[in-house]
């Protein structure tokens, strides 16, 4: 049996030393055995579908065939928990040979072929994958470095030895695929978890850093290290986001996002800056082509350089999208005839290829025929007007569900951490950089961001501001508080300390509050009278080592601009997930098992109780369930990762588990008072009776 949990306030300086004197909270004894919710009688989840298909290119490459026929090697995200998809295809006409799953990892950043002929990947699981061409199925070679789980850009050299770089622990390897031998060069810089773009050049391997931009190269025969300087105009928090060399020229882009930047081209021989471009997308440089330019994505446009003259020729050829990037570029023979010479070819970001032939002049993007994956669900939100909104993670997307037809409208569109309903007006939250947009759902859906469209329209949903001012990426809370729009974001990767944002809708205005509790994220918010309230989690940006252990609720005065107080809800819990406050004004709050309720205006003693083990990650775990409260019933619903849909009454705290589904993931209540949730990518429906029997 489970008992609660009440404790008294200390000071709250003991739980955050740095913050001015205020009102207090008490550290809780440690937590008994989870608790297992009453198992109530429930209808079954009503499955609306998967809302959101779409595609998400990540790492490609060019190569040819033992017949010497031209192939585009691209790799198709999967949605969140499933595989992604290898996959080869024609440059002609877009077609695909092969579609081979990714067994065992989402996605794949690093692509490249290799002396014998096949392509190799390294994964987004930290393994390395061989195929040969033709074959039904990858070869997986197995995890290079065991403490690492991601692999980005990876290279050959002459004697076969293949090159890589990691994440979380920022390391430089080799592997030599006929041996199985492996080499550990260690971290590329002390402190920088991520080695984000390797290239291999004779006797030199190059690595650039993340999430502080170094440039580091090391002998692969010695393993000795050295720096290589950058520009001054490099900012300390931009990365090095992707390295090639050709004809003597070591070319790396270097940006604060990813999605473009500046690339720098550096000597070789001398290791000194022979030239700089702007707005450079990446993530890759071609090869010389037949005219001795190198091409670049450059304002959005492929385009030219000459490394002899330092001048560049746009093509014309224009990159639909946000992003504009390469992913995979080389150069080989089309069986077209606009195209007769030496072609460039590759992938951009959304499953479409493209070629331009520098003899002719012609060039064009085109579809292709790589398949739509189910889009994982990450935010939901409810409007007065029978809508919910509905936001993908991962490949993205945007679809709008009519409660009233059960009809559902998707739309290509960016990766969405939360969405929220402020004065009748819908906003959207997506990562990268914190964007915060505002959507008119009566109003018809155009994005240059993410569509080929005709110029001149209306942008819906329309951007409004991001966080890349306060360094911040991810907006997971949001809600509406009085007259602002308020927004709660994680930082960037490797950095720690999140930033609360007040946004006035009527004029504007913004107000960022970056750090008021320091080094830790704002993942929760509810308002009421004027005064807001704020969940947090000790994790940052991915590839940052915390500093705190346990997650704060905190109180702040929206009209005085400070923090009335603050407490550790819960002891041990990591991040708060969601806050909202019952018909009666007392606040509930969810960790990950632990559901707690505290009256924030009277003694603020907090009520606890876990309904589910937990073990919390060492990076990302940011909201793991969500919770809400249904005026239609006068109940608390909560999503208990592990466990499942939960209903709590707020009174007596009885909680039933309605539908044991251990993955449901996000909720929200709709104006009728029915629950939405979310399992992957998986929208489905629990029908609410309305006030039913019971006390309040």
């Amino acid at each position: 049996m489970s008992s609660e949990h009440p404790h008294r306030p200390v000071s709250r300086r003991a739980v955050l030393g740095t913050l001015a004197a205020g009102a207090s909270a008490t550290v809780l004894p440690s937590a008994p055995a989870a608790a297992a919710p009453r198992q109530g009688a429930a209808p079954a989840l009503d499955s609306l579908g998967t809302p959101i298909e779409d595609v998400t290119t990540t790492g490609g490459a060019v190569g040819m065939d033992a017949q010497n026929r031209t192939w585009l090697y691209s790799i198709a995200a999967g949605s969140a928990g499933a595989d992604g998809t290898f996959n080869v295809l024609d440059p002609s006409d877009g077609s695909v040979a092969h579609a081979v799953p990714l067994t065992g990892t989402q996605t794949a950043w690093g692509v490249t072929t290799g002396p014998d002929g096949a392509v190799y990947i390294g994964a987004q699981n930290g393994h390395l994958y061989r195929w040969p061409h033709g074959a039904a199925q990858l070869t997986d070679l197995g995890r290079p470095l065991e403490s690492e789980r991601v692999i980005f850009k990876i290279s050959f050299d002459d004697q076969g030895w293949l090159y890589g770089g990691t994440y979380p622990g920022g390391r430089v390897f080799r592997y030599h695929p006929e041996t199985g031998e492996v080499r550990d060069y260690g971290q590329a810089l002390e402190g920088q978890t991520y080695a984000r773009s390797t290239i291999v050049h004779g006797d030199t391997v190059y690595a650039g850093t993340q999430p502080n931009a170094h440039l580091v190269a090391f002998d692969t025969a010695s393993g000795e290290r050295r720096e290589i300087a950058l520009p001054p105009n490099i900012e300390p928090d931009h990365r090095v986001y992707g390295l090639n060399v050709h004809d003597g020229l070591l070319y790396a882009r270097i940006s604060p996002t990813g999605v473009t930047g500046t690339l720098v081209v550096i000597d070789v021989a001398t290791e000194e800056v022979v030239d700089q471009l702007d707005d450079v997308g990446g993530l890759d440089v071609s090869a010389p082509g037949p005219d001795g330019r190198v091409y670049v994505v450059q304002g959005g446009e492929v385009t030219g350089y000459d490394p002899g003259t330092g001048t560049t020729t746009p093509t014309g050829l224009l990159f639909p999208g946000r992003v504009t990037q390469f992913r995979g570029v080389g150069w080989g023979q089309l069986d077209l005839p606009d195209y007769p010479g030496p072609s460039l070819i590759g992938m951009g970001w959304k499953g479409y290829g493209f070629r331009h032939d520098p003899e002719t002049g012609a060039g064009e993007t085109f579809e292709t025929d790589i398949a739509k994956v189910p889009v994982r669900l990450r935010a939901l939100g409810a409007g007065a007007d029978g809508r919910v909104y509905i936001g993908g993670t991962g490949v993205g997307g945007l679809a709008v569900l009519d409660t009233r037809t059960d009809e559902i409208e998707s739309h290509r569109f960016g990766e969405h951490q939360g969405i929220a309903v402020h004065r009748g007006e819908v906003y959207l939250g997506l990562y990268p950089q914190a964007r915060i947009y505002h959507y008119d759902p009566d109003t018809p859906f155009y994005s240059a961001e993410y569509t080929t469209v005709p110029p001149g329209e209306t942008p819906n949903p329309r951007k409004l501001f991001d966080g890349t001012d306060h360094g911040q990426d991810r907006p997971f809370a949001m809600t509406s508080a009085g007259a602002h729009l308020a927004v709660g974001t994680v930082p960037s990767s490797g950095f720690l300390g999140g930033a609360l944002t007040l946004y006035d809708s009527a004029t504007g205005a913004r107000d960022v509050y970056p750090d008021l509790v320091p080094d830790q994220s704002i993942m929760a918010l509810a308002h009421r009278d004027g005064v807001l309230y704020a969940g947090t989690s000790v994790y940052g940006g991915y590839g940052a080592d915390e500093t705190a252990s346990e997650a704060v609720l905190f109180a702040f005065d929206l009209a005085e601009r400070r923090m009335l107080w603050s407490m550790v809800p819960v002891a041990g819990e990591r991040t708060v997930s969601a806050l909202d406050f019952d018909g009666h004004g007392r606040l509930w709050g969810l960790t990950a098992g632990v559901i707690f309720s505290v009256d924030p205006r009277g003694s603020r003693r907090v009520w606890w109780r876990r309904y589910a083990s937990y073990t919390w990650p060492s990076d990302g775990a940011y909201v793991v369930g969500d919770l809400a409260y249904n005026p239609a019933d006068r109940r608390v619903y909560a999503t208990v990762p592990g466990r499942g849909l939960v209903r709590l009454h707020p009174r007596s705290r009885r909680v039933e588990l309605l539908h044991d589904r251990p993955d449901l993931y996000r909720l929200t209540v709709s104006d009728a008072g029915d629950v939405y949730v979310t399992d992957g990518a998986e929208l489905l429906r629990h029908r609410v009776d309305a006030h039913p029997g019971g006390t309040r």
